[in-house]
């Protein structure tokens, strides 16, 4: 990010999972991901965020990833500080794609959200493809996630992982959420 960035995402470093989804809607408003700790912004990251100057930081996550002392910390490095979070880490998934992607997206990747390598994967092509990355369950869909579904209105889902991953009857169910 040479020129800087309009909006930097911070996720915490030490779980994984609201930096999966937030990697896409980072891609779609053109700005980085940045990994902090829990409680504090590392002495890296912040120079980072002098540099790239946002005008928006978007906390990825609840107090409970990163906490309240870092949206303080990130409210002297941009003029605007929000956060995207929910309940668990499905509804979180929801909250990120709600803050960047509009009804109609082109496609939606859904993803298993107890391990990475799916949704790490897929993450760039959502991005690239203008979509986000919703976490679920390997048998369920999360309420939060449907309800996101239904507001995105995605003309194709795609789901990240085999039936290992994410059950043959949640793909099916999946389908139920796309509009032709």
């Amino acid at each position: 990010f040479p020129k800087g960035a309009d909006v930097a995402y911070l996720a915490a470093g030490a779980d994984f999972p609201d930096a999966l989804s937030g990697a896409a809607a980072a891609a779609q408003r053109g700005g980085p991901v940045l990994l902090t700790a829990k409680d504090a912004i590392p002495p890296s990251v912040k120079k980072e965020l002098t540099i790239l100057k946002p005008r928006e930081i978007l906390i990825l996550g609840g107090p409970g990833a990163v906490s309240d002392k870092v949206l303080t910390a990130a409210k002297a490095l941009a003029p605007t500080v929000t956060r995207a979070d929910g309940l668990n880490r499905y509804a979180t998934s929801a909250a990120i794609s709600q803050a960047t992607f509009a009804g109609g997206v082109p496609v939606a990747y859904v993803a298993v959200g107890t391990a990475f390598p799916d949704a790490l994967a897929g993450a760039a092509a959502a991005g690239v493809s203008g979509g986000p990355v919703l976490l679920v369950g390997a048998s369920t869909i999360p309420s939060e996630v449907k309800a996101e579904l239904k507001r995105l209105k995605p003309k194709k889902i795609v789901v990240l992982g085999g039936p290992g991953a994410v059950d043959d009857m949640v793909a099916v169910d999946l389908g139920d959420y796309v509009v032709q």
